[in-house]
């Protein structure tokens, strides 16, 4: 087991799906399926049972392959709001909260409900656990 360090995740680990060696400048890691771990990260973001932060926003924008420009349309702000937003540690407005995670589910959750989305929003969801393990499947990262 290995720790996977990511800014929504301080205590992410990974049980498998790496390979450890060694390099002159000491040991380094392999991820496989790294595009899937992040989405798999992204699923995570989304169940947050708080408020997104900037950095939040960001990476789940990313997932969805968007700019700021295309996500300031969305939400009817500029790419320079969209790009303050992203700088900030503060939560994002809650209607942008709500665009960005419903727009994620849309494509990515589609058996979320809107409820269940809210209740994220809202943060009437349970805490997520302070470790969080990752375990690469057959199915991809669960």
């Amino acid at each position: 087991m290995t720790r996977y360090p990511h800014f929504a995740f301080p205590k992410l680990f990974l049980v498998n799906g790496y390979r450890e060696f060694k390099t002159h400048n000491g040991l380094a890691l392999e991820y496989e399926q790294e595009d899937g771990l992040e989405q798999c990260i992204r699923r995570l973001v989304v169940r947050k049972p708080e408020r997104l932060r900037g950095w939040d926003l960001r990476f789940l924008r990313r997932g969805l392959n968007l700019s700021q420009a295309q996500l300031g349309e969305q939400v009817d702000r500029d790419a320079q709001t969209i790009a303050r937003w992203e700088k900030t540690n503060d939560a994002i407005p809650s209607a942008v909260d709500l665009t960005i995670r419903t727009r994620f589910a849309a494509r990515f959750e589609p058996q979320m409900s809107t409820q269940e989305i809210l209740s994220y929003v809202d943060g009437k969801e349970p805490k997520l656990p302070t470790s969080i393990y990752l375990r690469l499947t057959n199915q991809g990262w669960q």
